[in-house]
Protein backbone atom coordinates (compact mmCIF):
# COMPACT_ATOMS: atom_id res chain seq x y z
CA UNK A 1 0.00 0.00 0.00
CA UNK A 2 2.73 2.34 -0.92
CA UNK A 3 1.95 3.82 -4.51
CA UNK A 4 -0.28 2.46 -7.17
CA UNK A 5 3.00 1.47 -9.70
CA UNK A 6 3.36 -1.37 -7.41
CA UNK A 7 0.25 -2.75 -8.01
CA UNK A 8 0.69 -2.51 -12.01
CA UNK A 9 1.32 -6.54 -12.23
CA UNK A 10 -1.57 -7.38 -10.52
CA UNK A 11 -3.85 -5.52 -12.47
CA UNK A 12 -2.30 -6.73 -15.83
CA UNK A 13 -3.30 -10.21 -14.75
CA UNK A 14 -6.94 -9.61 -13.99
CA UNK A 15 -8.68 -11.71 -16.52
CA UNK A 16 -12.26 -10.41 -16.42
CA UNK A 17 -14.36 -13.17 -14.66
CA UNK A 18 -16.68 -11.35 -13.36
CA UNK A 19 -16.65 -13.19 -9.89
CA UNK A 20 -16.18 -9.50 -7.90
CA UNK A 21 -19.75 -8.87 -9.75
CA UNK A 22 -20.89 -11.16 -8.29
CA UNK A 23 -19.74 -10.22 -4.84
CA UNK A 24 -20.10 -6.46 -4.47
CA UNK A 25 -23.24 -4.79 -2.85
CA UNK A 26 -22.23 -1.89 -4.78
CA UNK A 27 -23.07 -3.35 -7.05
CA UNK A 28 -25.90 -4.69 -6.56
CA UNK A 29 -27.31 -1.83 -5.74
CA UNK A 30 -25.95 0.55 -8.55
CA UNK A 31 -25.76 -2.20 -11.65
CA UNK A 32 -22.93 -0.49 -13.17
CA UNK A 33 -20.19 -2.07 -14.76
CA UNK A 34 -17.67 0.68 -13.72
CA UNK A 35 -18.63 0.49 -9.52
CA UNK A 36 -17.24 -3.48 -10.35
CA UNK A 37 -13.82 -4.48 -8.81
CA UNK A 38 -12.87 -4.87 -12.37
CA UNK A 39 -13.97 -1.81 -13.89
CA UNK A 40 -12.81 0.32 -11.14
CA UNK A 41 -9.50 -0.96 -11.78
CA UNK A 42 -9.42 -0.36 -15.25
CA UNK A 43 -10.44 3.05 -14.79
CA UNK A 44 -7.82 3.31 -12.31
CA UNK A 45 -5.39 2.24 -14.61
CA UNK A 46 -6.40 4.05 -17.56
CA UNK A 47 -7.09 7.43 -15.31
CA UNK A 48 -4.18 7.25 -12.74
CA UNK A 49 -1.37 5.25 -14.27
CA UNK A 50 -1.17 5.16 -18.16
CA UNK A 51 -2.78 9.21 -18.29
CA UNK A 52 -5.26 7.47 -21.33
CA UNK A 53 -8.22 9.07 -19.65
CA UNK A 54 -8.62 12.44 -17.40
CA UNK A 55 -9.22 12.27 -14.14
CA UNK A 56 -12.62 14.50 -13.40
CA UNK A 57 -15.60 14.55 -10.84
CA UNK A 58 -16.82 10.89 -12.50
CA UNK A 59 -13.53 9.26 -11.83
CA UNK A 60 -13.54 10.29 -8.06
CA UNK A 61 -17.05 9.35 -7.63
CA UNK A 62 -16.73 5.69 -8.67
CA UNK A 63 -13.10 5.22 -7.12
CA UNK A 64 -15.24 7.06 -3.80
CA UNK A 65 -18.03 4.48 -4.49
CA UNK A 66 -16.04 1.24 -2.62
CA UNK A 67 -17.49 0.14 0.76
CA UNK A 68 -13.92 -1.81 0.63
CA UNK A 69 -15.42 -4.40 2.42
CA UNK A 70 -13.03 -6.79 0.65
CA UNK A 71 -15.32 -9.19 -1.17
CA UNK A 72 -13.78 -8.84 -4.38
CA UNK A 73 -10.75 -9.71 -3.05
CA UNK A 74 -11.73 -12.78 -1.44
CA UNK A 75 -13.56 -14.05 -4.75
CA UNK A 76 -10.62 -13.07 -6.86
CA UNK A 77 -9.55 -16.23 -8.50
CA UNK A 78 -5.99 -15.00 -8.74
CA UNK A 79 -5.73 -13.59 -5.18
CA UNK A 80 -5.92 -10.17 -6.69
CA UNK A 81 -5.56 -7.43 -3.97
CA UNK A 82 -8.36 -5.29 -5.13
CA UNK A 83 -9.03 -2.92 -2.18
CA UNK A 84 -5.69 -2.10 -1.46
CA UNK A 85 -5.98 -0.46 -5.01
CA UNK A 86 -8.36 1.06 -4.20
CA UNK A 87 -7.19 2.88 -1.40
CA UNK A 88 -3.47 3.26 -3.25
CA UNK A 89 -6.27 5.14 -5.78
CA UNK A 90 -7.62 7.40 -2.80
CA UNK A 91 -4.11 8.50 -1.18
CA UNK A 92 -3.50 10.26 -5.52
CA UNK A 93 -7.47 11.38 -5.03
CA UNK A 94 -7.21 13.52 -1.62
CA UNK A 95 -8.64 16.56 -1.96
CA UNK A 96 -6.43 20.34 -1.56
CA UNK A 97 -7.30 23.23 0.20
CA UNK A 98 -8.06 24.62 4.06
CA UNK A 99 -11.05 22.49 4.66
CA UNK A 100 -9.35 19.55 3.35
CA UNK A 101 -6.11 19.84 5.73
CA UNK A 102 -7.91 20.70 8.54
CA UNK A 103 -10.27 17.57 8.23
CA UNK A 104 -6.69 15.79 7.85
CA UNK A 105 -5.97 17.67 11.19
CA UNK A 106 -8.40 16.60 12.75
CA UNK A 107 -8.73 12.63 12.08
CA UNK A 108 -5.29 12.62 12.64
CA UNK A 109 -5.73 13.68 16.34
CA UNK A 110 -8.54 11.63 16.52
CA UNK A 111 -6.97 8.79 15.86
CA UNK A 112 -3.85 9.77 17.61
CA UNK A 113 -5.68 10.46 20.64
CA UNK A 114 -8.23 7.41 21.20
CA UNK A 115 -6.67 7.11 24.74
CA UNK A 116 -6.66 10.93 25.61
CA UNK A 117 -9.42 11.35 28.27
CA UNK A 118 -11.93 13.81 26.54
CA UNK A 119 -9.89 14.31 22.87
CA UNK A 120 -12.91 13.12 21.22
CA UNK A 121 -15.69 14.83 23.56
CA UNK A 122 -13.68 17.79 22.33
CA UNK A 123 -13.03 17.19 19.12
CA UNK A 124 -16.07 15.28 17.72
CA UNK A 125 -18.31 18.45 18.33
CA UNK A 126 -15.90 20.49 16.90
CA UNK A 127 -15.86 18.82 13.96
CA UNK A 128 -19.05 18.70 13.60
CA UNK A 129 -20.12 22.38 14.31
CA UNK A 130 -17.44 23.29 11.14
CA UNK A 131 -18.95 20.56 9.29
CA UNK A 132 -15.61 18.42 9.24
CA UNK A 133 -17.85 15.27 10.68
CA UNK A 134 -21.11 13.95 9.93
CA UNK A 135 -23.94 14.93 12.46
CA UNK A 136 -25.25 10.98 12.39
CA UNK A 137 -21.75 9.86 14.21
CA UNK A 138 -22.60 8.55 17.87
CA UNK A 139 -21.97 10.83 20.70
CA UNK A 140 -18.88 9.98 22.84
CA UNK A 141 -18.29 8.67 25.74
CA UNK A 142 -17.99 11.90 28.38
CA UNK A 143 -14.81 9.92 29.73
CA UNK A 144 -13.60 7.44 27.63
CA UNK A 145 -12.99 3.56 28.98
CA UNK A 146 -9.44 3.55 28.99
CA UNK A 147 -9.06 6.61 30.96
CA UNK A 148 -9.96 4.74 34.35
CA UNK A 149 -7.83 1.39 33.72
CA UNK A 150 -5.20 0.40 34.75
CA UNK A 151 -1.74 -0.82 32.95
CA UNK A 152 -2.57 -4.58 33.93
CA UNK A 153 -5.89 -6.23 34.70
CA UNK A 154 -5.72 -9.34 36.86
CA UNK A 155 -8.10 -11.51 37.92
CA UNK A 156 -9.30 -12.49 41.52
CA UNK A 157 -7.75 -16.20 40.98
CA UNK A 158 -4.58 -17.38 39.29
CA UNK A 159 -3.79 -16.40 36.04
CA UNK A 160 -4.13 -19.18 33.12
CA UNK A 161 -3.23 -16.96 30.53
CA UNK A 162 -1.80 -13.38 29.27
CA UNK A 163 -2.50 -10.95 26.85
CA UNK A 164 -2.62 -7.26 25.44
CA UNK A 165 -6.08 -5.63 24.71
CA UNK A 166 -5.94 -3.77 22.31
CA UNK A 167 -9.26 -1.49 22.89
CA UNK A 168 -10.59 -0.43 19.72
CA UNK A 169 -11.16 3.50 19.10
CA UNK A 170 -15.59 2.53 19.44
CA UNK A 171 -15.07 0.40 22.54
CA UNK A 172 -12.89 2.92 24.25
CA UNK A 173 -15.07 5.79 23.06
CA UNK A 174 -18.19 5.31 22.00
CA UNK A 175 -19.69 1.56 22.74
CA UNK A 176 -18.07 1.44 26.84
CA UNK A 177 -20.45 -1.49 27.41
CA UNK A 178 -18.43 -3.77 25.00
CA UNK A 179 -15.15 -2.69 26.44
CA UNK A 180 -16.69 -3.15 30.10
CA UNK A 181 -18.12 -6.64 28.49
CA UNK A 182 -15.03 -8.07 27.33
CA UNK A 183 -13.43 -6.84 30.62
CA UNK A 184 -15.85 -8.99 32.69
CA UNK A 185 -15.28 -12.08 30.78
CA UNK A 186 -11.61 -12.23 30.11
CA UNK A 187 -11.20 -11.87 33.81
CA UNK A 188 -13.81 -14.07 35.14
CA UNK A 189 -12.03 -16.61 33.36
CA UNK A 190 -8.45 -16.08 34.84
CA UNK A 191 -7.01 -14.05 32.13
CA UNK A 192 -4.42 -11.15 33.12
CA UNK A 193 -4.81 -8.39 30.66
CA UNK A 194 -1.93 -5.99 29.81
CA UNK A 195 -3.30 -2.26 28.64
CA UNK A 196 0.41 -1.25 26.66
CA UNK A 197 0.49 2.82 26.99
CA UNK A 198 1.35 4.24 23.87
CA UNK A 199 -1.05 2.79 21.36
CA UNK A 200 -3.60 4.49 19.11
CA UNK A 201 -5.86 3.72 16.58
CA UNK A 202 -5.19 0.65 14.30
CA UNK A 203 -5.63 2.95 11.14
CA UNK A 204 -7.82 1.34 8.89
CA UNK A 205 -10.22 4.31 8.89
CA UNK A 206 -6.92 6.51 7.99
CA UNK A 207 -6.55 3.91 4.69
CA UNK A 208 -10.35 4.25 4.06
CA UNK A 209 -9.66 8.11 3.41
CA UNK A 210 -6.19 7.53 1.15
CA UNK A 211 -4.25 8.57 4.35
CA UNK A 212 -1.46 5.88 4.01
CA UNK A 213 1.15 8.39 5.87
CA UNK A 214 -1.13 8.41 8.62
CA UNK A 215 -2.06 4.51 8.71
CA UNK A 216 2.03 4.30 8.66
CA UNK A 217 2.41 6.66 11.83
CA UNK A 218 -0.37 4.64 13.48
CA UNK A 219 1.31 1.33 12.89
CA UNK A 220 4.71 2.32 13.60
CA UNK A 221 3.32 3.40 17.65
CA UNK A 222 1.34 0.24 17.62
CA UNK A 223 4.32 -2.14 16.84
CA UNK A 224 6.84 -0.39 19.46
CA UNK A 225 3.41 -0.39 22.25
CA UNK A 226 2.63 -4.29 21.22
CA UNK A 227 6.27 -5.41 20.41
CA UNK A 228 7.69 -4.86 23.74
CA UNK A 229 4.80 -7.18 25.74
CA UNK A 230 5.61 -10.59 26.96
CA UNK A 231 1.84 -12.30 26.09
CA UNK A 232 0.03 -15.21 24.99
CA UNK A 233 -2.20 -13.19 22.40
CA UNK A 234 -3.09 -9.76 21.65
CA UNK A 235 -6.65 -9.69 21.31
CA UNK A 236 -8.89 -6.79 20.31
CA UNK A 237 -12.38 -6.93 20.37
CA UNK A 238 -13.00 -5.74 16.75
CA UNK A 239 -12.94 -7.49 13.54
CA UNK A 240 -11.76 -4.14 11.46
CA UNK A 241 -8.74 -4.10 14.43
CA UNK A 242 -7.71 -7.62 14.22
CA UNK A 243 -7.91 -7.20 10.22
CA UNK A 244 -5.85 -4.18 10.69
CA UNK A 245 -3.07 -5.95 12.76
CA UNK A 246 -3.24 -9.18 11.23
CA UNK A 247 -3.15 -8.74 7.41
CA UNK A 248 -2.90 -5.35 6.63
CA UNK A 249 -0.15 -3.78 8.82
CA UNK A 250 2.79 -5.38 7.59
CA UNK A 251 1.70 -4.39 3.57
CA UNK A 252 2.24 -0.61 5.01
CA UNK A 253 5.62 -0.81 4.65
CA UNK A 254 8.36 -1.65 1.97
CA UNK A 255 8.92 -5.53 2.26
CA UNK A 256 11.65 -6.95 4.76
CA UNK A 257 12.05 -3.58 6.30
CA UNK A 258 12.53 -3.56 10.03
CA UNK A 259 8.64 -2.10 10.44
CA UNK A 260 7.25 -4.94 8.25
CA UNK A 261 9.31 -8.03 9.76
CA UNK A 262 8.05 -6.82 13.45
CA UNK A 263 4.41 -6.43 12.24
CA UNK A 264 4.96 -9.49 10.58
CA UNK A 265 6.53 -11.49 13.54
CA UNK A 266 2.82 -9.57 15.72
CA UNK A 267 0.29 -11.07 13.35
CA UNK A 268 0.48 -14.43 14.20
CA UNK A 269 -0.41 -13.95 18.00
CA UNK A 270 -3.55 -11.06 17.32
CA UNK A 271 -6.81 -12.99 17.39
CA UNK A 272 -10.54 -11.52 18.30
CA UNK A 273 -11.09 -11.70 21.96
CA UNK A 274 -14.09 -14.22 22.04
CA UNK A 275 -12.15 -16.49 19.64
CA UNK A 276 -9.15 -16.43 22.55
CA UNK A 277 -11.66 -17.12 25.32
CA UNK A 278 -13.37 -20.24 23.12
CA UNK A 279 -9.53 -21.61 22.73
CA UNK A 280 -8.50 -21.42 26.31
CA UNK A 281 -11.70 -22.69 27.44
CA UNK A 282 -14.05 -21.14 29.69
CA UNK A 283 -13.13 -21.87 33.51
CA UNK A 284 -16.36 -20.01 35.03
CA UNK A 285 -19.81 -21.67 34.08
CA UNK A 286 -22.24 -19.05 32.92
CA UNK A 287 -25.60 -18.81 34.28
CA UNK A 288 -29.02 -19.64 32.26
CA UNK A 289 -30.12 -15.96 29.87
CA UNK A 290 -33.49 -16.52 27.99
CA UNK A 291 -32.19 -14.53 25.14
CA UNK A 292 -32.41 -15.52 21.22
CA UNK A 293 -29.43 -14.26 18.99
CA UNK A 294 -28.48 -14.06 15.46
CA UNK A 295 -25.34 -13.59 13.87
CA UNK A 296 -24.36 -10.67 11.45
CA UNK A 297 -20.42 -11.27 10.32
CA UNK A 298 -18.77 -8.51 9.28
CA UNK A 299 -17.21 -7.85 5.86
CA UNK A 300 -13.73 -7.53 7.09
CA UNK A 301 -13.82 -10.62 9.07
CA UNK A 302 -13.88 -12.32 5.82
CA UNK A 303 -10.08 -13.51 5.84
CA UNK A 304 -10.95 -15.27 9.01
CA UNK A 305 -14.39 -15.89 9.83
CA UNK A 306 -13.27 -19.03 11.89
CA UNK A 307 -12.18 -16.45 14.77
CA UNK A 308 -15.89 -15.15 14.40
CA UNK A 309 -17.22 -18.51 14.31
CA UNK A 310 -15.62 -19.62 17.69
CA UNK A 311 -16.20 -16.52 19.12
CA UNK A 312 -20.07 -17.53 18.70
CA UNK A 313 -19.33 -21.03 19.75
CA UNK A 314 -18.78 -19.19 23.45
CA UNK A 315 -22.61 -18.50 23.24
CA UNK A 316 -23.43 -22.00 22.89
CA UNK A 317 -22.20 -22.46 26.33
CA UNK A 318 -24.75 -19.81 28.10
CA UNK A 319 -27.66 -21.87 28.97
CA UNK A 320 -31.22 -20.83 27.56
CA UNK A 321 -29.49 -18.79 24.95
CA UNK A 322 -30.42 -19.62 21.64
CA UNK A 323 -28.89 -19.32 18.10
CA UNK A 324 -31.09 -18.73 15.40
CA UNK A 325 -29.14 -18.40 12.17
CA UNK A 326 -30.23 -16.26 8.99
CA UNK A 327 -29.65 -17.05 5.50
CA UNK A 328 -26.75 -14.79 4.63
CA UNK A 329 -24.40 -13.86 7.82
CA UNK A 330 -21.76 -12.85 5.94
CA UNK A 331 -23.93 -10.65 3.65
CA UNK A 332 -22.81 -6.65 3.40
CA UNK A 333 -24.92 -4.51 5.93
CA UNK A 334 -24.07 -1.11 4.09
CA UNK A 335 -21.94 0.43 6.86
CA UNK A 336 -18.62 -0.02 5.19
CA UNK A 337 -16.82 2.09 8.22
CA UNK A 338 -17.98 5.23 7.74
CA UNK A 339 -18.93 5.09 4.19
CA UNK A 340 -23.24 5.03 4.84
CA UNK A 341 -22.37 8.62 6.22
CA UNK A 342 -21.72 9.70 3.05
CA UNK A 343 -23.88 7.43 0.13
CA UNK A 344 -26.82 7.14 2.82
CA UNK A 345 -29.20 5.82 -0.30
CA UNK A 346 -26.87 3.06 -1.58
CA UNK A 347 -25.84 2.23 2.29
CA UNK A 348 -30.01 1.75 2.92
CA UNK A 349 -30.20 -0.48 -0.18
CA UNK A 350 -27.83 -2.54 0.92
CA UNK A 351 -28.92 -3.00 4.59
CA UNK A 352 -32.43 -3.31 3.27
CA UNK A 353 -31.69 -7.07 2.38
CA UNK A 354 -29.18 -7.54 5.79
CA UNK A 355 -32.51 -6.36 7.87
CA UNK A 356 -35.03 -8.54 5.73
CA UNK A 357 -32.83 -11.93 7.23
CA UNK A 358 -32.71 -10.27 10.30
CA UNK A 359 -36.05 -10.58 10.46
CA UNK A 360 -36.69 -14.02 9.27
CA UNK A 361 -34.34 -15.34 11.75
CA UNK A 362 -36.80 -13.77 14.33
CA UNK A 363 -33.72 -13.57 16.93
CA UNK A 364 -34.40 -10.62 19.69
CA UNK A 365 -30.63 -9.50 19.27
CA UNK A 366 -28.18 -9.16 16.43
CA UNK A 367 -24.52 -10.03 17.72
CA UNK A 368 -21.75 -8.82 15.73
CA UNK A 369 -18.29 -7.99 16.52
CA UNK A 370 -17.85 -4.79 14.18
CA UNK A 371 -18.83 -1.27 15.68
CA UNK A 372 -19.95 0.14 12.47
CA UNK A 373 -21.93 -2.61 11.75
CA UNK A 374 -23.15 -2.53 15.05
CA UNK A 375 -23.92 1.48 14.94
CA UNK A 376 -25.61 1.64 11.13
CA UNK A 377 -27.97 -2.22 12.15
CA UNK A 378 -29.01 -0.15 15.74
CA UNK A 379 -29.81 2.98 13.48
CA UNK A 380 -32.69 0.59 12.15
CA UNK A 381 -33.77 -1.57 14.60
CA UNK A 382 -32.99 0.53 17.71
CA UNK A 383 -29.45 0.37 19.81
CA UNK A 384 -30.56 -2.24 22.47
CA UNK A 385 -31.17 -5.19 19.76
CA UNK A 386 -27.80 -4.93 18.56
CA UNK A 387 -25.00 -6.09 20.40
CA UNK A 388 -21.02 -7.31 20.59
CA UNK A 389 -21.47 -11.30 21.07
CA UNK A 390 -19.34 -11.27 24.45
CA UNK A 391 -22.20 -8.53 25.36
CA UNK A 392 -24.17 -11.91 25.87
CA UNK A 393 -21.45 -13.83 27.99
CA UNK A 394 -21.08 -10.63 30.34
CA UNK A 395 -24.97 -10.72 30.78
CA UNK A 396 -24.76 -14.78 32.11
CA UNK A 397 -22.01 -13.73 34.49
CA UNK A 398 -24.11 -11.45 36.60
Amino acid sequence: MLGLEQYREAMERCSQCGYCQAACPVFSQELLESYTARGRTLLIKAALMDGDLPVGKRTKEIVANCLLCGACAHTCPGGLPLDEITVAARSLLRPGGPAASLRRSLHRKLMEQRGHPGSLGKLGPLGKTLGLAPADLPQPAARPFLADQPLVLRPSGEARARVAWFVGCAANSLHLDTARAVRKVLLANGVEVALPEGMACCGLPALAQGEVDLAQDLARRNIAALAAQEVDAVVTECTSCVLMLRDKMSRLFEPESPEARAAEDLAPKVMEAGAFLDQLGLSKTPRGRGISYTLHQPCHAAGFAQQVQAGLALLEKVPEAGYRPMADPAACCGAGGDFFLKNLALSRGVRRSKLEQIEQSRAEVVVTPCPACRHYLGLALGPDKVKHPLAILAGAYE
